[in-house]
């Protein structure tokens, strides 16, 4: 056996092991040099990934957010539009219950005429027409100023003016019935300030929003976006 490993055996053998032993610690490290390569960019693509859905999920939360106050800052506009409305409105009415007598008797000829012109042609009983106003209001169509206005409305078939033996709850204006012939229902025309105010409203309700919302810049004398009023005044 001594001679066999004289003869150099031994050492062939001694390094054809060294020989292996170092290639698998090479293969050894290439490997785990790939398995930690691998590692390293698994863990950059899931931070990325992370940074993406962060990035989408932070996008999604403040769309939302910028949905919501958008929404909120409509219902606040419109509220305050509304509101802004609602006191155009009792101005009106406040302005008309201030009307002076001559004014509201003025006013009541007015809406009487041109109830009795919505129901021309009718076939009223003696062509006769009642007139329901509020308390206020009576004493101002008395029996002269019931034929009077009577005359006035000849031209359209009225022969009679009536007054109703029970006021109306209204702030004011008038209500205006025909009897017609045998069986057939009465004719209303509500011309009271309550109902003109209605219609009115319902009417000029989209036109006062867009006035509402106009850009202040547009109104004369307002001042416009980054212009100081000084500045503005020095133009």
């Amino acid at each position: 056996m001594t001679a066999i490993v004289g003869t150099g055996l031994e050492g062939y053998i001694k390094r054809n092991a060294r020989e292996q032993a170092l290639s698998r610690i090479a293969g050894a490290d290439a490997e785990a040099r790939r398995l930690v390569e691998r590692g390293e960019h698994r863990a950059t693509a899931l931070r990325q990934q992370a940074a993406v859905d962060s990035e989408l999920a932070s996008q999604s939360v403040r769309q939302r957010t910028l949905a919501q106050a958008a929404l909120e800052a409509q219902a606040l506009r419109l509220q305050r539009r509304e509101a802004v409305l609602q006191q155009v409105w009792q101005r009106a009415t406040e302005r008309l219950a201030a009307l002076a007598a001559e004014e509201r008797r003025a006013g009541l000829v007015a809406l009487v005429t041109d109830a009795a012109a919505q129901l021309a042609g009718l076939q009223t009983e003696g062509g006769e027409l009642t007139l329901q106003v509020n308390a206020a209001d009576a004493v101002l169509l008395d029996a002269a100023a019931l034929d009077a206005l009577a005359a006035q409305l000849a031209p359209l078939g009225i022969a009679r003016l009536a007054l109703a033996p029970q006021p109306a709850d209204i702030a004011g204006g008038v209500i205006v019935s025909a009897p017609t012939a045998a069986g057939r229902a009465r004719r209303l025309v509500d011309n009271s300030w309550d109902e003109r105010l209605r219609l009115a409203y319902d009417a000029l309700r989209d036109d006062i929003y867009h006035l509402l919302a106009a850009p202040l810049e547009a109104e004369p004398g307002a001042p416009q976006p980054g212009v100081s009023p000084h500045d503005q005044g020095a133009r």
